[in-house]
C-alpha cells in the first residue's frame, strides 16, 4: 500500500472525526472542512512529488 493513500484515508478519517464533533457540539464546521481539504490536497501533492523524484533517481 503506497504511503499517500494511507495518508489520505487518514486525512478523511480525521476530518470526518472533527466534522462529526464539532457537528455534535452546534459549531459551524465549514472552515474546519475547508482546513481539511486544503491539508489533505497539500498532503497528497506532497507525497505524488515526492514518488516522482523518486521514480527519476
Amino acid at each position: 500500500m503506497k504511503w499517500y493513500v494511507i495518508g489520505i484515508l487518514g486525512w478523511i478519517v480525521i476530518g470526518s472525526l472533527l466534522i462529526y464533533l464539532y457537528w455534535e457540539q452546534g459549531f459551524m464546521p465549514i472552515p474546519h472542512i475547508a482546513g481539511t481539504i486544503a491539508l489533505l490536497t497539500c498532503t497528497c501533492g506532497l507525497y505524488m512529488e515526492r514518488d516522482k523524484k523518486r521514480k527519476q533517481s
